[in-house]
């Protein structure tokens, strides 16, 4: 097998991986931080009566989404085959962060009433909404999320309740990280606002 040059010039660079070290440790600290200032609010959510984690979260990191390396940070969460019910922090390397609200089986039943309206309250806030036929992809491409107030709501809620899973997102460039912290806090307000 072949090496280029440049390749071969990756792989000696010990600086690369030192600096993603580096990254990866402040994207950790980050969000762990960010946790501890959402709790107050997260408290005010209207949270199915289900086994729900909203104390300690989890961080964790990947190296392959896409191609790209990740880290994640899911708080509040509880996965299971029955529900999902998670806000997913993602910084994907080489393209934005997000915050996902991820609703999904029993964890939706309890959302669907009302539907319409919980989502009119989030037009004009830049939310993202799903419009895959399955919840487990978080890239932005137009297959998987659209704009909200581009959607058609009553095709949308249909198809949502089919589903039965709902997820909704904002994003924020990997380049403006120092307003992440305001960015996140005002999303997970935002989302509150579908919760309630």
């Amino acid at each position: 097998m072949d090496f280029s040059e440049q390749e071969l010039a990756v792989l000696g660079d010990q600086r690369f991986f030192i600096l993603k070290k580096a990254v990866t440790d402040k994207l950790d600290r980050l969000f762990a931080d960010n946790k501890e200032r959402w709790s107050d609010v997260i408290q005010t959510w209207n949270l199915p009566p289900l086994r729900i984690d909203t104390a300690r979260g989890k961080i964790f990191r990947g190296e392959n989404y896409r191609g790209f390396p990740y880290t994640l940070m899911d708080f509040p969460r509880h996965f299971s085959q029955e529900y999902v019910f998670a806000l997913r922090t993602m910084c994907w390397w080489g393209h934005e962060f997000s915050l996902t609200l991820h609703v999904q089986g029993s964890a939706f039943d309890f959302y669907k009433d009302r539907l319409e309206d919980r989502l009119n309250r989030l037009m004009k806030s830049g939310i993202l909404y799903c419009v895959a036929d399955q919840p487990w992809e978080y890239h932005l491409e137009t297959s998987n999320y659209q704009p909200l107030e581009e959607l058609s709501l009553k095709a949308a809620i249909q198809k949502s309740e089919e589903l039965r899973f709902i997820k909704l997102a904002r994003t924020w460039p990997l380049d403006q990280v120092e307003g992440f912290d305001t960015f996140s806090l005002e999303t997970v307000r935002v989302l509150g606002e579908f919760l309630k």
